[in-house]
């Protein structure tokens, strides 16, 4: 029984020393983690339907609120990270991209509470075509892989939102020449069933938030 406790101990030990604290990581020893969570030097964007508006530094990257006095509903959002940091020749196992809800900003708190938690409104693509930050034509919307979507699970307690984007990354990181980041966007069903006048949606923040604990965050777990 001692010798089990010990081994136990040992094991669990390993665990945290190899760094897999996220709780979409698989359990095994062998594992890596990698954390990407960039600043304003992070590359997303959005687009809004009103007026072909496009941003490259918005604080959000979904949403529908108010800016310079006008109502603004963002109608897509892109964004990519850095995967020249993934070792070449690894497998990878896992890979979750975390959204972070706005809770301080006006109108947060007119969601019910069942819309805080299950809100079910966006997807997610790989992107397709190379884009810029700060230079992209408002009035195309980029082409995206559909042979795969990824629907928005529930939110967390604290109204971030886990999204298991594990097939997009792996496809991305095999054929980086096909795959340019991601393309999250509201589901037509839902957009097309709600009067534009009671459309609700979490502001989740893109990289050029003010504070920083909100940035859009990818964790990859891979082996050798």
């Amino acid at each position: 029984m001692k010798f089990l406790f010990l081994r136990s101990t040992i094991i669990f030990i390993l665990f945290l020393l190899t760094g897999c604290s996220n709780p979409s990581c698989i359990n095994e020893l062998n594992q890596k983690i990698l954390t990407l969570k960039p600043g304003a030097e992070g590359k997303d964007a959005v687009t809004s339907i009103y007026g072909g508006i496009y941003f490259g530094n918005d604080p959000f990257i979904t949403g529908y609120y108010v800016k310079n006095g006008r109502q603004i509903y963002i109608d897509l959002g892109y964004i990519d990270f850095d995967l020249t940091r993934i070792p070449e020749g690894v497998k990878i196992n896992k890979a979750i991209l975390t959204l972070y809800a706005d809770t301080t900003a006006p109108g947060f708190n007119n969601f019910n509470l069942e819309e805080k938690i299950n809100p079910k409104l966006f997807a997610i693509q790989a992107v397709i075509q190379t884009w810029e930050e700060d230079n992209m034509d408002i009035d195309d919307r980029l082409l995206s892989s559909g042979e795969f979507r990824t629907d928005f699970p529930s939110n967390n307690p604290n109204y971030s939102c886990n999204i298991d984007i594990t097939r997009l990354l792996q496809n991305q990181y095999q054929k980086p020449q096909n795959y340019f980041g991601f393309l999250i966007f509201m589901k037509r069903d839902y957009f097309e069933m709600l009067p534009e006048e009671s459309m609700k949606n979490m502001r989740y923040c893109s990289s050029d938030h003010p504070d920083q604990k909100l940035h859009p965050e990818l964790t990859i777990c891979y082996e050798k």
